[in-house]
């Protein structure tokens, strides 16, 4: 018998070598799309988880500041805006006693902080997430352009939309005859809206105070290569909400009166803070 291989083992060993080699590209692929898929799920996340967390500070630190002397007048209208535009996320402002912290560096714990939802030039369909803030309440400053124009920064990118909605939260007290005869509990309500813009003279009519309970965020992701979409909601409290209430509050033993469609608000820097900044000049 002559030496060598049939046509038959040649043809076999072909077959075992290339069924070996599509296992192996197939396992290839598949781990290269797994890796593409965890690699964009962890870019998308950490987007997110900074829009979480610097809208969460912002926001739940929104609150109206009442001093009996004023600085600078402030439209109650303006204290806190949230709008739509097209069914998509327009703008956000609210006053916060939670700016961002800059170390070596003394600045005002108030703040205006404003959200904006702008097309992105460089990606067809997608949008930019920008934040401005300063120490500057009145809400004219921010539409200042050139020299004066305070800055803006990106917060995120590759966000294909952006919506919200306001929840209010409504307390019903029994009545005093119906408390006597069995007591009952206070009855809560919620209500929702799509934008919130606060109009002092509609107030009492629509039962609506200056700061929501909450707000829902509801966003949708890009992935980096434009394939995918990543859905993220969130919502975030405000701590300072109070509930509407027709009761007018006495300020320092003064008698109530009927609030105003302006809040005067004033800083005052703490002995501590005077004294670092004499050294410092």
């Amino acid at each position: 018998m002559k030496p060598g291989m049939t046509l038959i083992e040649v043809a076999l060993t072909l077959f075992l070598y290339s069924f070996l080699a599509s296992v192996l590209f197939v396992s290839f692929s598949q781990l290269q799309m797994a890796s593409r898929v965890t690699e964009s799920f962890i870019e998308v996340d950490m987007r997110s988880a900074v829009v979480m967390h610097q809208m969460s500070n912002d926001i739940a630190g929104a609150f109206i500041s009442q001093l009996s002397r004023s600085v600078v007048p402030l439209s109650m209208s303006t204290i806190f805006m949230a709008k739509h535009k097209e069914n998509n996320f327009d703008m956000l402002t609210c006053i916060t006693n939670n700016p961002i912290a800059v170390y070596d560096t003394v600045k005002p714990r108030v703040a205006r902080v404003v959200y904006r939802l702008v097309a992105d030039k460089e990606r067809e369909g997608t949008f930019r997430l920008l934040r401005q803030e300063s120490s500057q309440l009145d809400l004219k400053a921010f539409e200042k352009t050139g020299v004066e124009a305070i800055r803006s920064y990106k917060l995120a990118h590759n966000i294909k939309s952006c919506s919200f909605s306001c929840t209010l939260l409504d307390y019903q007290k029994p009545k005093k005859e119906q408390q006597k005869q069995q007591p009952q509990d206070v009855t809560v309500t919620a209500r929702t809206f799509k934008d919130w813009i606060f109009d002092p003279k509609k107030a009492k009519e629509q039962k609506m105070p200056p700061l929501p309970y909450a707000i829902t965020f509801k966003f949708v992701f890009w992935d980096d290569q434009h394939r995918r979409e990543w859905p993220v909601e969130f919502s975030i409290l405000i701590a300072s909400f109070e509930p509407y209430s027709e009761k007018k509050k006495k300020v320092e033993g003064k008698p109530a009166v009927a609030q105003q469609n302006k809040v005067k608000v004033q800083f005052k820097i703490p002995e501590n803070v005077a004294r670092f900044l004499a050294k410092r000049s």
